[in-house]
């Protein structure tokens, strides 16, 4: 994996003022390509979570970049988020609306996820619960699949595995998402289980971020490997 130079975050190198507006983040550049024309050269750069992009050479110019340590290329978090962080999240929410639509295949191979740490500690979108002047809660998808296989924590009384909860502590409205085994598919409704409100269940998913901390640098590669793996989409 290729590490930033810089601090152990690996995101960024702060200047003298650590005036945010001056952040340097610093990607490396893997090769020079020329595009399909064969008239426009293109730069291949790689950031600290070994996502990959191509990079006019012509904006390495006209913005007076440079090189250092021999392959690094430092960049302003402006440039940074509008060629790296912008293709990166519209991939991320791609994969992650494939892994939605074929999440019964990813319960198919909850072995895999359980026994591969990186599969393990993968992150949805849709993995997460919210609670109106409380806050969020995120937690990994093997935490999860985990949690279903050993309790009975998130399994409702409707023969449906919960996946998250949102709603008021103040109205005690609560909405769920959840698999049903029987449609095969992920459902949306409104929670009515008896002595247990919306609250009580974002208490247990907050429990559930807190046993799994383990993060991976980059979810999205992640999850790209893991759907590639279980040829999703077909």
């Amino acid at each position: 994996m290729s590490i930033n130079v810089n601090d152990l975050s690996g995101l960024f190198e702060n200047n003298q003022n650590n005036d945010p507006s001056k952040t340097r983040y610093d990607v490396k550049v893997m090769e020079e390509k020329y595009d399909d024309t064969g008239e426009k050269k293109i730069l291949i750069l790689q950031d600290y979570r070994d996502y990959t992009i191509e990079f006019p050479d012509e904006l390495y110019t006209i913005n007076s970049l440079s090189l250092h340590s021999g392959d690094r290329l430092s960049m302003s978090k402006e440039m940074y988020d509008t060629w790296f962080q912008r293709a990166y999240h519209q991939e991320y929410k791609h994969l992650s609306d494939f892994a939605f639509q074929h999440f019964s295949k990813l319960l198919e191979n909850s072995d895999l996820i359980l026994q591969h740490e990186a599969y393990f500690n993968i992150r949805l979108p849709f993995l997460q619960s919210l609670m109106v002047y409380v806050g969020s809660r995120s937690y990994s998808l093997g935490a999860l699949l985990k949690s279903w296989i050993e309790t009975d924590t998130f399994h409702l009384n409707n023969g449906t595995y919960m996946l998250s909860v949102s709603g008021s502590p103040l109205s005690g409205m609560a909405y769920y998402k959840a698999w049903c085994p029987k449609k095969k598919e992920i459902i949306y409704d409104h929670l009515n289980v008896p002595g247990k409100s919306g609250m009580s269940f974002f208490k247990e998913f907050d429990v559930l971020e807190k046993e799994h901390l383990a993060k991976n640098i980059s979810d999205m590669i992640h999850l790209k490997t893991l759907l590639t793996d279980l040829r999703i989409p077909e």
